[in-house]
C-alpha cells in the first residue's frame, strides 16, 4: 500500500496522485496502479489549461510536466493487452472529430473483444449487448455457438450415430436471439437482399407463390441468421406456434437445416408447417407415412 496522497489530478480514465515517494497514475475502471514515477518532493498537481492531457507536478523548487500519450495510442495498447474495458473507457475520451472514424472503428474492436471476454465467462446477455452495440457481424457472432447454423445441422446429421456434444446453453441461445433479430432489421428485412437468378432485386408487397419461393437466392448472411434464429427459439423451447409463426413469414432460413433441426427435437407440428410453407408436398406425405402409417400413391400429387 502507498502513502496517502498529498494532491490529486483526474485524467480520465486514469487520476494522477502525488505521495511522498513521487507520483502515481492509476486507473478508475480497474481500480489498479498504471505506472509510478519516483520524484521525491513533489506536493502539488496541476491539470493544463482547458482541461488538456498535460498534468504539472510541482516541489518546492521543481515542476514536472506529465504528458500523456495520444488517447487512441493509448487505446490501442490497452486493447494489444488484452485490457479491453479500459480500451474503451480511452476510446470515450476521444472528442475530436478529425479521430472520429478511427475511434468508432477502434471502439468496435475493442467491444467485440470484451464481449468475448463475457461470452467464455458465461455472462451471455451483457457480451450480446456489446456485440449488438459494436453492430458486429451476426456470422462472426455465431462462431461462438457451433451448434447453430448450416453447417452446423448437416455436420450434426451426419454424425447422429456419435454421441452430440452439449449444445449451447438456453441462457446464451435467450440471450443471442434479440441480437440477430436486430441483425435481422439492419437487413433491411431480408428485402434489400434478396435477388433473383437473373441478378435483379425486386421489392415485393406480396408473400411469393411456391414457385416463385424456389427460384429465390438470399444472400448467405441472411440464410445463416434466420437459420439459426429458428433453430435457437426451438431450443429455447418457444411452442410450436411461436416458432411457426416466424417460419410463415418470408425468411431466408436453409430449408434442410430445418428440417433437420425439428427432426431432431420432435417437432412434428412445426416441420409439417415448414413443409406446407415450403411447398414440400413429397416431404410431408414421407413424414405422415414413418408417423402415422399414411401410405404413398403413386402418379402425380
Amino acid at each position: 500500500h502507498t502513502a496517502a496522497p498529498n494532491a490529486l489530478a483526474a485524467a480520465l480514465p486514469y487520476v494522477v496522485a502525488v505521495t511522498p515517494a513521487g507520483v502515481e497514475v492509476r486507473s478508475l475502471t480497474r481500480n489498479t496502479l498504471v505506472q509510478a514515477v519516483g520524484v521525491a518532493g513533489l506536493k502539488m498537481l496541476s491539470r493544463g489549461a482547458g482541461g488538456a492531457a498535460a498534468v504539472f507536478a510541482a516541489g518546492d523548487q521543481t515542476v514536472w510536466r506529465l504528458s500523456a500519450r495520444p488517447l487512441l495510442e493509448q487505446a490501442r495498447a490497452l486493447l494489444t493487452a488484452g485490457e479491453t474495458e479500459e480500451a474503451l473507457a480511452v476510446c470515450a475520451q476521444v472528442s475530436s472529430s478529425a479521430q472520429q472514424a478511427e475511434r468508432a472503428a477502434l471502439e468496435r474492436e475493442a467491444s467485440c473483444a470484451h464481449a468475448r471476454g463475457l461470452f467464455a465467462q458465461a455472462q451471455y446477455e451483457e457480451a450480446l449487448s456489446f456485440f449488438s452495440h459494436a453492430k458486429a457481424d451476426p456470422v462472426e457472432v455465431l462462431e461462438l455457438y457451433p451448434t447453430l447454423g448450416v453447417k452446423a445441422a448437416e455436420q450434426q446429421h451426419t454424425h447422429s450415430t456419435h454421441a452430440h456434444a452439449q449444445g449451447p446453453q438456453s441462457m446464451a441461445l435467450a440471450a443471442l436471439l434479440p441480437f440477430l433479430m436486430e441483425a435481422r432489421e439492419r437487413m433491411g428485412m431480408l428485402e434489400e437482399l434478396r435477388t433473383d437468378a437473373d441478378g435483379s432485386n425486386p421489392f415485393l408487397d406480396v408473400a411469393p407463390t411456391i414457385a416463385e419461393a424456389e427460384e429465390e437466392v438470399f444472400d448467405p448472411e441472411a440464410v445463416e441468421v434466420d437459420t439459426a434464429i429458428v433453430q435457437a427459439l426451438v431450443g429455447t423451447g418457444l411452442p410450436d406456434e411461436g416458432v411457426a409463426g416466424f417460419l410463415r413469414e418470408r425468411n431466408a432460413a436453409d430449408a434442410r437445416a430445418i428440417e433437420l433441426c425439428l427432426q431432431s427435437a420432435g417437432r412434428h407440428a412445426v416441420l409439417l408447417e415448414l413443409y406446407r410453407v415450403r411447398g414440400m408436398d413429397r416431404q410431408a406425405l414421407e413424414h405422415l407415412q414413418v408417423r402415422h402409417g399414411v401410405k404413398l400413391q403413386s402418379g402425380p400429387i
